[in-house]
């Protein structure tokens, strides 16, 4: 998963897809329960209104910017 990519969140609502705009290495952040091996990403999708930070499991590749 990388900057440019399109992707839909599987608990999300909206059959259009979001673009990833930020993914750096996935941390343990204090009092969550984020998965710290892989990436975090930061997404733009359609059914939020301001982007959001994802563990990359949240999300499904639709497209990706080659």
């Amino acid at each position: 998963m990388k900057v440019g990519d399109l992707v839909i969140w599987s608990q999300g609502h909206c059959e259009m897809p979001g673009l990833i705009v930020e993914a750096k290495p996935a941390k343990r952040l204090a009092g969550t329960s984020i998965n710290p091996n892989g990436l975090a990403v930061l997404a733009m999708l359609p059914e939020l209104p301001e982007l959001e930070w994802f563990h990359e499991r949240e999300l499904e590749i639709v497209s990706e910017d080659r």
